[in-house]
């Protein structure tokens, strides 16, 4: 199936100037290489380190080693495409995620990571809803995939 989701630093905007500042981050106008965390806030960059230790960039210096992929074959079920801005990451897991158990992990654990960096997180389909770690709690299934 696949998704896309966005974690940003929090104080970067509120949420009715969203709209009009992501237009803006995804016209990909920074000077930098959208695959590498480096120059990206320090919660950024800690939490794509986490998040490419599970579901790790297809692309970029956080990509895994040739010889990570083959003593792990299913690890390219799990390859994700991300774009890293100063202040967001942007993730399509619709490209390399497979199958809708992967799909659902990817999700919760992007969730529960940008949690605990302290970034929010804004779900891109529907009415673009951002959940933010200083006034919302996680939905149930992401903290407990039991129930």
């Amino acid at each position: 199936m696949g998704f896309d989701i966005l974690a940003i630093e929090p104080a970067v905007v509120t949420d009715e100037e969203f709209p009009a500042w992501w237009d803006r981050q995804s016209a990909w106008s920074e000077q930098r290489d959208y695959n590498d965390p480096a120059g990206a806030t320090p919660a950024i960059q800690l939490f794509m380190a986490d998040l490419a230790e599970t579901f790790p960039p297809m692309n970029g210096p956080l990509r895994p080693s040739e010889e990570r992929l083959e003593a792990d074959p299913e690890l390219d079920d799990r390859l994700s495409d991300y774009s890293i801005g100063r202040q967001f990451v942007f993730a399509d897991f619709g490209f390399s995620v497979d199958a809708d158990e992967n799909d659902e992990l990817a999700e919760r654990r992007f969730m529960q990571l940008a949690y605990r960096h302290g970034l929010a997180i804004v779900l891109t389909t529907g009415d673009r809803t951002i959940l933010r770690p200083d006034r919302d709690p996680l939905p149930d299934w992401v903290l407990d995939p039991h129930g």
